[in-house]
């Protein structure tokens, strides 16, 4: 896992994940890596709970960078997904026999029973 909340503090001085930059940061990142790793490590994942990063981190303010912001939190939100596409393509440029992903966390919902008043609440849910 290439990004598993870890920012550089100088990136995160400059607007953390809610600029662009951030990015195209990150994406010479996976590059330089894979360069260096990749005759040794063939499956890559590029970030690990991007959500967690954006929603936690920059609207409830539970984690890192620690904002309660809305706008920050999509402009993140936004960013670290476009830094994972910009990552896989970098990865896939340096090693093309790489295999690459994302870690996104799924909670599924299930109702606690087949009745329509749990039925319903699991589908608002």
């Amino acid at each position: 896992t290439l990004y598993h909340w870890d920012l550089p503090q100088v990136l995160q001085d400059r607007g953390g994940w809610t600029v662009r930059e951030t990015s195209e940061h990150f994406a010479a990142y996976a590059s330089q890596v894979v360069e260096r790793l990749g005759d040794r490590v063939k499956d890559w994942a590029t970030l690990n709970e991007p959500l967690c990063s954006a929603w936690i981190g920059h609207l409830e303010g539970r984690m890192a960078p620690g904002l309660t912001d809305l706008t920050a939190a999509v402009r993140a939100s936004y960013h670290l997904h476009l830094g994972h596409g910009l990552a896989v393509q970098a990865i896939r440029a340096a090693s093309s026999d790489a295999r690459v992903g994302i870690v996104n966390n799924l909670s599924p919902i299930e109702p606690a029973s087949a009745s329509e008043a749990d039925l319903a609440a699991a589908r608002r849910a």
